[in-house]
């Protein structure tokens, strides 16, 4: 059994109005992220990590303006598409958002629950932290949010 490991980041900007939709979950706010999805930055990451421990590029040759859902969620099910027909298994995610506008502890629990069931593994594979920037950079300025995500994928041979 081999164990490939991929590593994603994506980071949005924030705009007045809108669902705020991070992990496939709204956060109550009066923002939400601009892009040409739902621009869940925390799936996106996800997406970037299982992609390129799997050796299958990056989210944008999936998924680019012309082609893809709004719904990140209905991205990431494409992915778990992806990576069952190549043969691999999600083992595990570890995941940071870094924002200033909330705290990811009271939605984390949510989140992994909606993730877990599109990639058909148990919450506790999953982990989501949040970091602050304590004010510094464009994030810190409540102008955006990021997120960052480690995978690990298990493919028999």
């Amino acid at each position: 059994m081999n164990i490939n490991v991929g590593i994603g980041f994506d980071t949005h900007k924030l705009k007045k109005s809108g669902d705020l939709i991070i992990g496939g979950v709204i956060i109550n706010n009066d923002y939400s992220l601009e892009g040409d999805s739902d621009g869940d930055v925390l799936i996106h990451a996800i997406i970037d990590s299982l992609l390129g421990a799997a050796g299958l590029g990056d989210i944008g040759h999936y998924f680019n303006k012309n082609n893809h859902p709004k719904s990140s969620l209905k991205m990431l099910k494409k992915t778990n598409d992806l990576l069952i027909n190549n043969n691999f298994v999600v083992n595990n995610i570890d995941s940071t958002v870094v924002c200033e506008q909330f705290s990811i502890k009271e939605y984390s629990q949510e989140m992994k629950n909606e993730i877990s069931l599109i990639l058909c593994i148990k919450p506790n594979q999953i982990n989501i932290k949040g970091k602050s920037t304590d004010g510094l950079g464009f994030l810190g300025e409540m102008k955006g949010i990021a997120a960052l995500a480690i995978s690990s994928l298990l493919k028999d041979n």
